[in-house]
């Protein structure tokens, strides 16, 4: 063993759901973010102690936050400046007509509105933001 206090736990190769003869329905096939909050959960019962989480920008989604936000764990992530969020509207379904032949088709969906990282910035106030001072070894 070295000197270091970094080690992997939960180490879990992921499959794809290409490789399922069910697809992505297969009880076997997992997601990428299932795997993150199972890692979480895991540890958490494991007595590992930690109070903030670092997420991955890849897996930076309602589930993972709202998961720390349950365990009253702090979260940090690193977002590109043209980085896209979706947000759903609570209200808001847009209909969205097709024609085929003669006849109308009306399909409703849900609309989720588009914010880039730089508007979601600007629109939040001051108090919202920490000064980080980053540190290279």
């Amino acid at each position: 063993m070295d000197e270091t206090d970094d080690f992997p736990i939960g180490l879990v190769p992921y499959i794809p759901q290409d490789k399922f003869k069910e697809g992505k329905l297969s009880p076997e096939f997992h997601t990428k973010i299932d795997f993150a909050v199972k890692i979480l959960k895991e540890a958490l019962q494991k007595g590992i102690q930690f109070g903030e989480v670092l997420i991955d920008n890849w897996y930076l989604c309602r589930r993972t936050v709202e998961f720390c936000k349950r365990k009253n764990l702090y979260w940090l992530s690193n977002l590109k400046r043209d980085d896209i969020l979706y947000r759903k509207r609570r209200k808001g379904k847009v209909k969205k007509v097709k024609r085929h032949g003669r006849k109308r088709i009306r399909r409703y969906h849900k609309v989720k509105e588009k914010l880039t990282v730089e508007k979601l910035v600007i629109s939040l106030p001051p108090s919202c933001f920490t000064q980080m001072i980053k540190i290279y070894k």
